[in-house]
């Protein structure tokens, strides 16, 4: 019976080790296996987004109007006109026009103020976000530089001046601080836009929002050489904090604590390596190179579960854990059998 036992708890850990470097590689495609079931469970809905032509995001939480979303839902018919040198005469596909509908979304429901005589739009979330303390009304940095991005396609589109003012508009909350209704937390001279911004909470510095916004500003300032210092200072800032998060293994998704999935982790390479094609900062391109090597790392699952665990990445883990258990007893149960059938011939 004790030779059993130990037999079982070796499979076992064999089973955790297999399940911990299949899970570190794998685990994006069982997100996407498995997240419609999450939602159902979660949310009563497949999708977490609503096919309506301004989606609403269902959280477990809340529900509400995610500006990011908005923004992403053109983005990427966005990124290839703007990448694109050529001017568009307009065309009137579905893509162009949902991508005016958009603009106009956001013209139409931006919120205008005023810091020190400089006008600046916003697009507020009216939802909690419990992650970082924040109620609502609360506004992104990430956010804003998406919206750059559909108004500058949208004058491209168009050559309509009304979208390019309401990009500059966009832009100038990045120049707001934090505590004045804008998403600027002023780091070593520079500035850094945040993602999860509201007066009177401790911004939590996400990686991914500030290099998205970094984006906007740089495809505005190709347009209005103005915004080329705001750009400017946004680099400055990551330079500075980008040594922050780095965790030696993994890169971190924010400074409070949270590491990167691995979705974020390939999102932080690609932003880091255009960075670096862009401003020619070699710290840029040394941590694009080191989060990418981190990638090829087998056990990173274990350290990101070890510091923040995720209910449903320790779910995924089990059932890797559970299956591959099933499997390594079943294929050693069979093996038994080949010998025991082949030691009985001779």
């Amino acid at each position: 019976m004790r030779e059993m036992w130990r037999k079982i708890v070796v499979l076992f850990l064999v089973s955790v080790v297999i399940s911990g470097i299949f899970t570190t590689y794998f685990e994006e495609y069982q997100k996407s296996l498995l997240m419609p079931i999450r939602n159902i469970i979660v949310l009563g809905t497949w999708d977490n987004r609503s096919e309506e032509d301004v989606p609403i995001t269902y959280y477990g939480h809340a529900k509400g109007i995610n500006p990011v979303h908005v923004a992403l839902s053109v983005r990427r018919t966005v990124l290839k006109i703007l990448e694109e040198q050529h001017h568009y005469p307009f065309a009137d596909t579905d893509g162009f026009r949902k991508i005016l509908d958009i603009a106009d979304y956001f013209i139409g429901n931006a919120e205008e103020h005023y810091y020190e005589g400089l006008k600046f739009y916003v697009w507020t979330y009216n939802f909690d976000w419990p992650t970082y303390n924040l109620s609502a009304p609360w506004v992104s940095g990430m956010a804003q530089g998406h919206v750059i991005e559909v108004m500058l396609a949208a004058h491209k589109l168009t050559g309509e001046e009304e979208y390019l003012e309401a990009a500059r508009f966009a832009a100038n909350a990045m120049a707001v601080p934090l505590e004045h209704g804008g998403v600027a937390v002023e780091v070593d001279g520079g500035l850094w836009f945040e993602e999860y911004a509201k007066a009177g909470v401790n911004p939590p510095y996400v990686l991914n929002g500030h290099n998205f916004a970094l984006e906007g500003l740089w495809y505005l300032s190709l347009v209005d050489d103005k915004y080329r210092e705001l750009f400017e200072k946004g680099v400055k800032a990551l330079r500075h904090l980008l040594p922050r998060f780095d965790a030696r293994i993994w890169s971190m998704y924010d400074l409070v604590g949270t590491p990167a999935n691995r979705k974020y982790q390939q999102i932080h390479v690609n932003q880091l390596q255009m960075l670096y094609n862009r401003t020619n900062n070699e710290i840029f391109d040394i941590y694009a190179k080191k989060f990418q090597m981190q990638l090829y790392l087998p056990f990173t699952l274990l350290f990101r579960m070890w510091i923040y665990p995720s209910t449903f990445l320790i779910s995924i883990f089990f059932i890797n854990t559970l299956g591959t258990f099933l499997a390594v007893t079943v294929i050693l149960f069979e093996v038994q059998k080949i010998r025991r059938r082949n030691d009985h011939v001779r």
